[in-house]
């Protein structure tokens, strides 16, 4: 069955068709492109299309946090419009197409709709509760219970069988791990047999 459309994927068909009529910018960004910095002032909300946007922030003591990736017709940048300014970077990590929408129109657009006001919420809380499971598994003491959790909470198309979308080096950010400390629990996991590993594609036996 398919999966239910996005915020993003419903906006771009609604504007490419017709349906809606708003400002527009479509963007192609290559791998490390940055997007919008930490303070910059909120101008835009942004769809992406397709590749991948890393948010990365950065506290005042040089430590340095991944907030999370977004993926194929997700959206970003709708929080700092109601701050008025940015609180993290957006980077491309791959070469991706976005679609830039100014944010008084933007808001306007979500007056007017309120099944896309609707998506917009849905979509946030989703990715807060994302927020809070990484959170939670950042107090676990274990890197191997860390690593289990994470992986569990991601989706999969058997059950058994999960895609990492990330770098190892980003997963290891988002689990508050070295990459050295994710990569000899990975090969501890396979060495004991309870997973099989090719690269990011991992399954549990």
């Amino acid at each position: 069955m398919d999966s239910p459309a996005t915020f993003g994927q419903t906006l771009e068909h609604l504007i490419e068709s017709g349906v809606i009529h708003t400002s527009s910018i479509s963007r192609t960004l290559k791998s490390g492109e940055i997007i919008f910095h930490p303070q910059d002032a909120a101008s835009s909300f942004f769809c992406l299309k397709t590749g991948q946007v890393k948010l990365i922030y950065y506290a005042d003591d040089g430590q340095v946090a991944h907030q999370g990736s977004i993926r194929s017709g997700q959206c970003f940048g709708e929080l700092a419009l109601v701050n008025g300014t940015h609180s993290s970077a957006a980077i491309a990590t791959q070469t991706s197409q976005l679609l830039e929408i100014p944010s008084e129109a933007f808001l306007d657009m979500l007056h007017q709709n309120s099944d896309l006001a609707m998506l917009v919420i849905t979509e946030l809380v989703e990715r807060l509760q994302s927020t809070r499971t990484l959170l939670g598994l950042r107090c676990l003491n274990s890197a191997r219970t860390r690593l289990l959790e994470y992986l569990r909470n991601l989706e999969t198309s058997d059950g058994n069988t999960y895609q990492l979308d990330s770098s190892f080096r980003e997963v290891a950010e988002q689990l508050g791990l070295s990459p050295e400390a994710l990569s000899r629990t990975l090969r501890d996991l396979q060495t004991e047999g309870i997973i099989d590993r090719h690269y990011r594609t991992i399954t549990f036996l």
